[in-house]
């Protein structure tokens, strides 16, 4: 699944069940759909939020498992392996979420061109 976007005309709800409902067809029964549809949400939201702009959202499968890639042309953040802070505070609350839910996470930025988050979604394909 291959989604490119525009984030000033973008439904994010309508976005978020569209790629819910493609895995829930392609899952395996033991697969957390509703960890999956929250980490869209959180990550469709960050992006609206600090990068107007273009967005492509892809949804492919590697090693069994779904992989979410968000690409953006914002002017991306500090990502360290874990997010720390306290989770009290409304800045990162949305980055720490998705690292309790994902299988893993990786934010690559490059200055001038935008940002790259994967996750790997709780997801097992369907055998």
């Amino acid at each position: 699944m291959h989604l490119r976007l525009n984030a000033l005309s973008l439904d994010p709800r309508g976005v978020r069940k569209e790629i819910a409902g493609y895995l829930a067809r392609e899952a395996s029964a033991d697969s957390d759909i509703a960890a999956a549809e929250l980490i869209v949400g959180e990550l469709l939201s960050n992006a609206l939020r600090y990068a107007p702009g273009p967005l492509e959202l892809k949804v492919n499968w590697r090693d069994g498992f779904a992989r979410l890639v968000v690409e953006d042309s914002g002017p991306g953040f500090e990502y360290p392996s874990r997010v720390k802070g306290d989770p009290r505070a409304e800045s990162g609350r949305g980055l720490r979420l998705i690292e309790s839910l994902a299988h893993h996470v990786r934010v690559l930025h490059e200055p001038g061109v935008g940002t790259t988050v994967e996750v790997v979604l709780p997801v097992r394909r369907r055998a």
